[in-house]
C-alpha cells in the first residue's frame, strides 16, 4: 500500500515539475503556488519514508544546505523561482539526487553562457531558464531510481 501511495507522490511531483519547468521556459518565472505544491509533497514524501521507516537525513539536511542559495538570490546570480524550486526538490528528493539535478542545471547553464558569449550584440545578464534542465535532472533522478530498484 505504501508503495502505491509513493508512486502517486512520484508522479504528482514529476507532473509539477513539468509544470514548473514549461512556465519557467515561456515567462522566465515560476508562480509561487508550484513550488509551494512541491514543498508540500516534499513533507508528505517525507512522513511516507518515516512510516516506511527510512532514513529522511538526506531530506532535513537540505534546510541547511539550501541556505547558501538565498546569498546567490540576492546577489542576482539565480532567481528567486530558481531557488524555491531547488529547496522543493530537495525536500522531496533528498541531498543527493538533487546534487544530481542540480549538476544537470549547472551543466545547461554553462553551455547557454558560452553558447551567448559567442553571440555579438547579446545581453549577458539576459534571464536564462533553469527550470527544465532541473525538471530533467529532477525526473531523471526518480527513473533511474526505479530502474535500479526494478533491477534488485
Amino acid at each position: 500500500m505504501l508503495h502505491w501511495i509513493k508512486l502517486i507522490l512520484d508522479i504528482l511531483f514529476a507532473l509539477s515539475l513539468v509544470a514548473c519547468a514549461i512556465f519557467d521556459w515561456r515567462t522566465r518565472t515560476i508562480p509561487n503556488l508550484l513550488p509551494a505544491f512541491l514543498s508540500i509533497l516534499g513533507l508528505a514524501h517525507i512522513a511516507l519514508l518515516l512510516g516506511m521507516g527510512v532514513s529522511v537525513c538526506p531530506h532535513l539536511i537540505v534546510l541547511i544546505v539550501t541556505v547558501p542559495l538565498y546569498f546567490f538570490w540576492t546577489m542576482n546570480w539565480i532567481g528567486g523561482g530558481d531557488v524555491k524550486l531547488l529547496f522543493a526538490s530537495a525536500m522531496y528528493l533528498g541531498l543527493w539526487q538533487t546534487a544530481i539535478a542540480a549538476e544537470i542545471a549547472l551543466l545547461y547553464l554553462c553551455f547557454k553562457l558560452i553558447r551567448t558569449s559567442r553571440k555579438i550584440g547579446r545581453n549577458p545578464r539576459q534571464k536564462i531558464a533553469l527550470g527544465p534542465p532541473l525538471a530533467l535532472g529532477c525526473v531523471g533522478c526518480m527513473a533511474a531510481q526505479y530502474v535500479v530498484n526494478a533491477i534488485h
